[in-house]
């Protein structure tokens, strides 16, 4: 998948691109939201990368990566409500 390719190369915006049209075309697609999740968390948008997460395993539980990189993000955003602010 285009979009796999573009975000191994860290190219995240035509990642997020294809990976968004991957999902248009098979909302059904665990690994195109698993792709999507992982473009999304390397942007820090964690909220939404957790969501997408969450929508692969829902749609297929095999997609083992998606467990623990919704794992590793729930506890960045849980580390995140933890850091003092001034």
């Amino acid at each position: 998948m285009v979009g796999w390719i573009l975000l191994e190369k860290e190219e995240l915006d035509p990642a997020i691109e294809e990976l968004t049209m991957a999902i248009r075309l098979d909302s059904k697609f665990a690994y195109a939201h698993f792709g999507y999740g992982a473009a999304l968390e390397a942007k820090g948008e964690l909220s939404q990368a957790l969501e997408e997460y969450v929508r692969a395993l829902h749609l297929d539980r095999d997609v083992r990566e998606a467990k623990r990189a919704m794992e590793r993000v729930q506890g960045k955003i849980a580390a995140k409500s933890q850091t003092p602010t001034s």
